[in-house]
């Protein structure tokens, strides 16, 4: 923030301008007024003329865009977890134009209190996707598919998810510099962790094995998120404790790295509220002039000349057709599903798929749609009697249901660890158990056997939210859809920042290394075309070509 202090770290020189407040053009919104679900209406009916009078709870108003074939500097696809986030890191510099396109609204009143995100999950404000029934997986499910919910509004599933930061590993970030993406090492993706958290918990601070491992001024609010049922906290970290699982205070810190149980987590919440990217990162800046955000524009097509250059985008705005063009680059920020799948049908991905589906092959990119990642929900129900206690403990039983999890091998040792839990002196006073689950592909095994729960775990494992990885970071396009600058194989000037290009998955909620994509993907481009023109950075009085010489990294842009 202006007058605030530069931090003082070998990565000093790529820090962006201050935070000023100012102002966005929003459209196809109502700008004094907040959408509801109706769920609000019935949880706080005795509260509702204080909301009414705060909030202005009415239903969303929507207005044609009547603008067409516009030029912007920059087009960002998706204002999701990452998009937000570039949205905003882009219009720091104030001679670009910046056009941000959503294919939802904004966020409704639900998505800003807590306990109300759930309700947001199958409405209007999700994109509701499920998985395909393949009649061997997910068999103890329903209908033998997996809802899959995604955010379909301003600040995408950062609006709707359980709040949760969890940066992630070193090693995480090490396996993806080994793998080839240089710019990714531990200790750059640290320093843009630091640079997007803006930590507001005053205890923590006076910790000085944890108070290092944040940032305290950047847009994303974080702080930690009270429990109510304490005492039963305790008790269940108490019986991990018992059977080796580390009590650590916080699971970010430095020293313990991603290892251990900590019961009390860092969210991106404070004073009862949820700090999504939108609100974080997109709000504050409301009255910059240089940036555009079009709501309920759903992009269907990347446009790419003959010469393979991006340089425009076809959408949809409330049935109508719209062209929009980009002087520098389309950017494409839709997530883990969307992200490969408006690139194959821009032409972009596996040539026969494409073929198969009508689709023009203009850059033949076998990784577009694969390597997808997600963090696997195996549910392992313990029984006690303790009556209205033991939900609780359920839930809190789930707080390692995935524990660094690879395969079916790996998932039955997990499985194996945890349900010894039941053997603890806290488990034992309620008499917990493990009860054997009626699954008709499982009975023929041997409860607890090794083959019963590689059984079970195919047949009830689902999903805690957390696809990544479908338009893979690597150095080599049979295998990978962008390079380590996060630019598309064989197109030049698109590029894609968001979760899809992860390479493998992070030890842990994948938001907080989502934003850090978002993070260090902005200053990428700064440093590219930023530099050019000898903007300065205003946090460091330096020139983005400055920047590039003295960062060997920042060199070659790919």
């Amino acid at each position: 923030m202006e007058g605030k202090r530069p931090k003082k770290t070998w990565l000093e020189c790529v820090k962006t301008s201050s935070h000023t407040p100012a102002r966005y053009e929003r459209v196809n919104t109502v700008n004094t007024c907040t959408s509801t679900t109706g769920a609000a209406y019935q949880l706080f009916a005795s509260a509702i003329n204080f909301l009414s009078a705060t909030q202005c709870i009415i239903p969303e108003r929507q207005r044609h865009y009547a603008g067409d074939h516009e030029t912007y500097d920059f087009i960002i696809i998706g204002g999701g977890s990452a998009g937000s986030v570039v949205a905003s890191r882009l219009s720091e510099i104030k001679k670009w134009n910046i056009l941000l396109l959503e294919a939802g609204s904004e966020p409704p009143i639900e998505s800003d209190i807590p306990y109300l995100g759930q309700y947001l999950f199958q409405s209007k404000y999700d994109w509701q996707y499920y998985t395909q029934n393949d009649g061997v997986k997910h068999q103890a499910l329903k209908t033998g598919s997996v809802y899959w919910p995604r955010g379909k509004m301003l600040g995408g599933c950062s609006s709707m998810n359980g709040m949760t930061y969890v940066r992630g590993r070193d090693c995480d970030f090490q396996a993806w510099e080994n793998a080839g993406n240089p710019n990714w090492s531990p200790e750059n993706v640290n320093f843009y962790f630091k640079k997007a958290e803006s930590l507001q918990d005053t205890e923590l601070i006076k910790d000085p094995d944890i108070r290092d491992t944040y940032g305290y001024d950047g847009p994303q609010v974080i702080n930690t998120f009270n429990i109510t049922y304490r005492e039963i906290t305790e008790k269940v970290l108490e019986s991990w404790d018992y059977i080796g699982f580390k009590r650590v205070a916080d699971i970010n810190a430095y020293g313990f790295n991603g290892l251990g149980i900590s019961g009390v987590l860092k969210s991106t919440a404070a004073n009862g509220r949820r700090y999504s990217t939108y609100r974080s990162y997109l709000d504050p800046n409301r009255k910059r002039k240089n940036l555009k955000i079009v709501t309920n524009a759903f992009v269907t097509k990347i446009l790419i000349t003959g010469n393979s250059h991006a340089y425009g985008v076809e959408v949809d705005i409330m049935k109508q057709k719209k062209t929009f063009y980009a002087n520098f680059e389309v950017i494409l920020s839709a997530g883990s599903v969307n992200t490969p799948q408006l690139l194959m049908l821009s032409g972009i991905g596996p040539a026969d798929h494409l073929l198969s589906k009508n689709i023009s092959c203009i850059v033949n990119l076998p990784a577009v749609g694969r390597n997808l990642h997600d963090h696997s929900l195996i549910p392992i129900a313990i029984y006690g009697d303790e009556p209205g206690q033991e939900n609780e403990e359920e839930k809190l039983f789930e707080v390692a249901k995935y524990i660094d999890i690879r395969d079916l091998e790996a998932t039955v040792d997990g499985i194996k660890m945890l349900t010894e839990i039941v053997n603890t002196p806290y488990f034992k006073s309620i008499n917990a158990f493990v009860q054997r689950i009626n699954i008709p592909q499982c009975n023929k095994y041997d409860f607890k056997s090794d083959s019963y729960w590689q059984c079970y775990a195919i047949n009830t494992c689902s999903t805690v939210y957390h696809p990544v990885g479908t338009a893979k970071m690597g150095p080599n396009p049979r295998d990978s859809v962008v390079n380590n600058f996060l630019k598309v194989y064989g197109v030049k000037r698109l590029r894609v920042i968001d979760a899809s290009i992860m390479p493998s998955i992070t030890s842990g909620n994948t938001n907080a290394p989502t934003i850090m994509i978002g993070e260090m993907g902005s200053d990428m481009i700064k440093a590219e075309y930023a530099r050019c023109s000898g903007d300065l950075d205003k946090t460091t009085g330096r020139s983005w070509m400055r920047v590039a010489e003295e960062r060997p990294q920042w060199r070659a842009m790919g």
